[in-house]
C-alpha cells in the first residue's frame, strides 16, 4: 500500500474537478465513492466483497436498504451511507442506527458525500452507533496522518477487533486535542484556575486570582505561539534539507553525465584483469569511472581501489597503484601495452587488500 497516499490524493484532485458538475447522488456514487471503495482494496464488481443497495429486514420494517455494505467472510462489517456531493454530511439517519442494532457483524459505518468521510462505531454503547464520528477527513485535503489511520480499513489489513480498539483511541484523541486547542486559543476560567493552583500554593484571594489569571493567559498564548513557531521552523528546516538533497543529487547526475568511459580505459581494465587472473577470482574485480580517473577495485568497494588509470589526456597517459597502507606509485606510459611493464606492482597492490 505504499502508493495509497498518491492514489487518494489523485482521487482528491478528481473530486475537486467534478464536485460542481455532479448533479445527482447516483453520479456522486459512481464518480467519487465507488473509486474510494476500490482504493481500499475492494473489488466493487464482486458481490462477495461489495453489495450495493444492501437490504436487511428490521422487525416490521421490510426491505430497508443502505447504499453499500462491505463484506468480510460473507458478513457485512462496514456499511456506507451516501449523500450528494453538494450535501454536507452531518448526521446519520435512523437506518444506520437499525443496521447496528440488528446486525452484530456490522462494526463500522461511513457517512459520506464523496468528499467528506465520517466514520462511526459503537464505542459509547454496544450495537448503537455513537452520535459523533471517531474519525473524519476531507479527500481533497487529506493529511499523511489521516492516510495512516485509513490504512487499517483497507481490505487486506482490516482486523475488526484491532480497528475497533484503534477507533476508540482515535475518538478520545480527537476529543482531547479538540479540548486542548480550544483551551490554548480561548482558555476557560476552570483551566486557568487549574494552572494557577498547579504552581501556586498560596490562598487565592479575588484580587490575587485576577492578577494571576492575566499572567496565565499570557503564558498560554506564549506557549501556543512558541509551538507554532517551532512547527514552522521544523517545516522550513525539512524543506531546506530536501532542497539541499535535491541539489546534491542534481550535481551527481550532472557529474555522471560528464563522464565518458573510453575504449582505452576498458582495454586497460581488461589488461589488468588478465594480469590478475591467476592471483584473484576475476568476479571480485570491478571498476568505477570518475570524472578525473578510471578506478579499478576489489569487491566493488571504493576503499579497495588498487589501481587508477589517468587516460583523459591522450598526450599524457599514466597509471597509479595504491596499497592498503596508502602507499602509491605513479607511472607515466606511452601506450596502453606499457601496463604490462608494471605487472608485479599492480598484482602486489591488489593482493594487499586480500
Amino acid at each position: 500500500m505504499a502508493d495509497l497516499a498518491d492514489k487518494l490524493r489523485t482521487l482528491g484532485s478528481r473530486a475537486l474537478k467534478l464536485k460542481d458538475v455532479l448533479q445527482t447522488e447516483e453520479a456522486t456514487k459512481h464518480s467519487l465513492i465507488l473509486p474510494f471503495i476500490a482504493e481500499l482494496g475492494y473489488d466493487i464488481y464482486d458481490p462477495t466483497q461489495v453489495v450495493p443497495e444492501f437490504i436487511a429486514d428490521f422487525g416490521i420494517k421490510k426491505g430497508e436498504k443502505v447504499d453499500y455494505a462491505l463484506l468480510k467472510e460473507g458478513k457485512p462489517v462496514i456499511i456506507i451511507e451516501c449523500k450528494h456531493c453538494k450535501e454536507c454530511p452531518t448526521k446519520y439517519d435512523g437506518q444506520m442506527f437499525r443496521y447496528f442494532t440488528t446486525l452484530p457483524s456490522v462494526k463500522f459505518a461511513i457517512l459520506t458525500n464523496g468528499i467528506k468521510y465520517l466514520f462511526y462505531t459503537d464505542i459509547e454503547e454496544a450495537n448503537k452507533p455513537d452520535e459523533t464520528p471517531f474519525f473524519e477527513f476531507d479527500i481533497t485535503d487529506i493529511t499523511d496522518y489521516q492516510i495512516e489511520q485509513l490504512k487499517q480499513f483497507h481490505k487486506n489489513e482490516l482486523d475488526v477487533d484491532k480497528a475497533a480498539d484503534a477507533a476508540s483511541e482515535l475518538k478520545y484523541m480527537k476529543e482531547m486535542t479538540g479540548f486542548l486547542k480550544k483551551e490554548l486559543t480561548s482558555p476557560s476560567d476552570d483551566f486557568i484556575t487549574f494552572i494557577i493552583k498547579s504552581i501556586d500554593n498560596k490562598r487565592l484571594t479575588t484580587n490575587r486570582l485576577a492578577t494571576l489569571s492575566i499572567i496565565a493567559k499570557k503564558a498560554i498564548k506564549q506557549v501556543a505561539d512558541d509551538m507554532f513557531t517551532e512547527r514552522i521552523a521544523r517545516v522550513l528546516d525539512k524543506k531546506q534539507e530536501e532542497e539541499q538533497t535535491q541539489i546534491v543529487q542534481d550535481d551527481k547526475v550532472e557529474e555522471n553525465n560528464k563522464i565518458i568511459t573510453t575504449q582505452e580505459e576498458i582495454d586497460g581494465y581488461n589488461i589488468i584483469k588478465a594480469l590478475l587472473r591467476k592471483e584473484i577470482d576475476l568476479k571480485r574485480i570491478g571498476y568505477k569511472d570518475y570524472q578525473g580517473f578510471f578506478g579499478i577495485r576489489l569487491d566493488d568497494m571504493l576503499t579497495k581501489t588498487f589501481c587508477k588509470l589517468f587516460f583523459n589526456n591522450q598526450k599524457k597517459l599514466s597509471i597509479r597503484t595504491i596499497y592498503k597502507d596508502k602507499t602509491e606509485n605513479v607511472y607515466d606510459i606511452e601506450c596502453i601495452d606499457d601496463i604490462y611493464q608494471y605487472a608485479d606492482d599492480i598484482i602486489n597492490a591488489a593482493k594487499s587488500f586480500l
